[in-house]
This record gives C-alpha cells, structure tokens and sequence, in this order.
C-alpha cells in the first residue's frame, strides 16, 4: 500500500467509524469532515503520529490500531504527498525516494522519536515596520531549555535586506592618518562616503546582523507588526535534518507535513 493509498484507507475507516458508532448522533452533530481529522493541526500533534502515540481521533493508540496500520505507514502519511519531487516525471524522484525510504526505515527499525528539544528550531517570516515601511523579516529561533522545567524560544538569527551591510573592499575610503592634526573635522567624508561603511572599520570587524536587530527593536526605530508563515527544522535524528512545514489545501494529506529531509554529517 503506498502513501497516497494508506490516507484513503484510513479516511474511509474514519469514516465508517463516524457512520457506525454515532448513528444516534444528530446529522448536524456528526458533520465534521474526515479530513478534519487526518488533517495534522499542530507540531505537537505531529509529534504524538511519528512517534505512533495517537490515532487520527487523537486517541491514544490501541491494538485495534496496530492491527490496521503500522509505525511505517502512518510516518508515509506525515509526507507532503504532493512534492514535485515525488513525481515519476521528476529527474529527483529516485534520489528523494531513496533518502526518505531510508529514513523511514531507520525511524521505524531503531525505534526513534521526534521531541520537542534542543534541536528544534523555528524559521518564522515576519512583518517589521522600519521608517513606516513594511520590512520583511526572517527570525530564526531556537527551543531551549533553561533548566527547572524553564523552556523558551531563543533568537539565534536574523535574516533581511535591510539589515545587510556592503562587503565591496574600497582602498579609497579611509580615515586618513593625519585627521587627528584636522581635529578629526574631515570625519563627515568618511561618513558620508557612498561605499561600505565596514572599509573604515578594523581589519578584524565581524558585522552581526543580529545586534543591529536588536538595537533597532529596542530603541524603537524597528517595530513588530506580524507573523506571516513558519516552519520547523528538526535535527534530533543522527544524520538528519527534517524540514516540517504546514499545508493549506483540500484532501486528506493537510497540515503539518514534512517539506523536506536532507542527510547531515
């Protein structure tokens, strides 16, 4: 049975259970769509499939369960089924194929699990308001744990045009070595030189985006107006890196998915 094939399996069971056991049910009652259920709705709820702990009810997993599917199974559906690369026409079919199986199967054969821990990270695209324009902004986070049952997410970077600086080398723009007999009064062409400021910095100078984030959210000259979309980048399992992002469409292989999975040393 492949993927495709175990989601309609397991909506029609879905199904006939919602037919079945609440037949008394009031038809507006009972009127919640199957894929409301196959629909994975949060990463927790992601978690408690791959790791076999729950059925598409949200109930905990029965034999009854374990009878109709398996671990194996239930981790194909958690798949984004309708990746490109999956199409038999895709020249990456067989080289995606091959790292997906085989993560499965190492999942599945060495009883690993997902957890909500240190490795797992957030890339989360937001909307800042800087000189009242709308700035797009990629906050990277962390999930950290800060003992004493203290969890909390931890900003690790950040990532926009607007926070880059230019790298071009200039031999030109300098602070020449005689502008303290000047009193430093010719510093106004240093600073107003169109060309990269980092040129008349030390030679050592490491530019960090995120402390001019920082700065510019605290003093109040950035300013937070929205969330826009996020993903979930998890590498908790040894030489993988699982990329888990959320899916709004129709059908039965909706929600939280995996997007990608690529193998790390």
């Amino acid at each position: 049975m492949n993927p495709k094939q175990a989601l309609f399996a397991i909506a029609f069971f879905l199904l006939t259970y919602y037919q079945t056991a609440h037949c008394q049910i009031s038809i507006q009652q009972s009127q919640t769509p199957v894929e409301l259920y196959v629909q994975v709705k949060n990463y927790d709820e992601f978690i408690n499939r791959f790791n076999f702990q729950i059925d598409f009810k949200g109930n905990p997993i029965d034999n009854s369960f374990r009878q109709n599917y398996t671990r194996k199974q239930v981790i194909e559906t958690l798949f984004d089924l309708d990746d490109k690369r999956l199409k038999p026409e895709s020249k990456q079919q067989q080289s995606y194929l091959n790292i997906k199986n085989k993560f499965i199967d190492e999942v599945v054969t060495k009883n690993i699990f997902i957890k909500k821990d240190a490795n797992l990270y957030a890339r989360v695209s937001c909307i800042f308001t800087y000189k009242q324009e709308d700035i797009k902004i990629e906050l990277f986070l962390k999930y950290t744990y800060d003992g004493d049952n203290a969890y909390r997410w931890a900003l690790t970077k950040v990532k926009s045009e607007m926070l880059e600086i230019s790298n071009v080398d200039d031999i030109t723009h300098f602070i020449t070595p005689n502008s303290d007999e000047l009193g430093f009064s010719n510093l106004n062409r240093a600073f107003a030189a169109n060309s990269s400021m980092k040129n008349i910095a030390d030679s050592d100078f490491e530019y960090d985006e995120l402390s001019a984030f920082l700065y510019l959210t605290e003093t109040g000259a950035l300013t937070f107006k929205n969330a826009v979309s996020h993903q979930y980048i998890y590498y908790g399992i040894p030489g993988y890196k699982v990329v888990i992002d959320e899916f709004n469409r129709t059908g039965y292989n909706t929600g939280w998915l995996i997007s990608d999975i690529r193998k790390t040393n």
